[in-house]
């Protein structure tokens, strides 16, 4: 007969509730994600994983109920978001949280939510598409001069002082 105590641990989660750290018997085991999920150790030593998700054997992370599966080495979900493209989803139908994950969480793999709202913030509505278009410059020339100088540290000599782009 197993002893019950044998499988017992303490998780030490963050706010997103991604299992940090397990304290089992006397020993301390820290687990390490990338942004999206990613952890290099066996999935089978993991009861919960990124974000309070069990992480499958393949490696995924089964997300709603098993809705979606999210692939965090791709960093990708496997199935496109039936809110998508140009909904509540956002363009990319197989992105995860829009591809910002330290800002945003999708638990249930279909509404993306801000992680202020989990903090209690006013913000329950889903997060809207950004306009991804390229800002314009008035002067090329000086949005470079302007960087290159800003970027010197006091007291060095500003090596690009003056660069100008060939006329065109």
């Amino acid at each position: 007969m197993e002893n019950p105590l044998a499988s017992k641990a303490l998780l030490a989660t963050d706010m997103q509730g991604s299992v940090l750290l397990r304290h089992a018997r006397g020993n301390h085991n820290a687990i390490p994600y990338c942004a999206y999920g990613y952890t290099p150790l066996n999935p089978q030593q993991l009861l919960l994983g990124f974000n309070s998700i069990r992480i499958e054997p393949a490696g995924i992370y089964l997300l709603g109920n098993g809705y979606r599966a999210f692939h965090p080495i791709l960093m990708r979900f496997g199935s496109p978001d039936t809110a998508s493209p140009f909904n509540a989803g956002g363009i990319n139908a197989y992105a995860y949280c829009q591809s910002d994950p330290v800002n945003r969480t999708d638990p249930d793999g279909h509404m993306i939510r801000r992680i202020r709202t989990l903090l209690g913030g006013r913000d329950p509505s889903p997060v809207p598409i950004a306009n991804t278009a390229a800002p314009t410059l008035s002067s090329p020339d000086e949005n470079i001069q302007s960087d290159f100088n800003s970027a010197q540290p006091a007291g060095l000599p500003h090596y690009f002082e003056g660069f100008k782009s060939p006329p065109p």
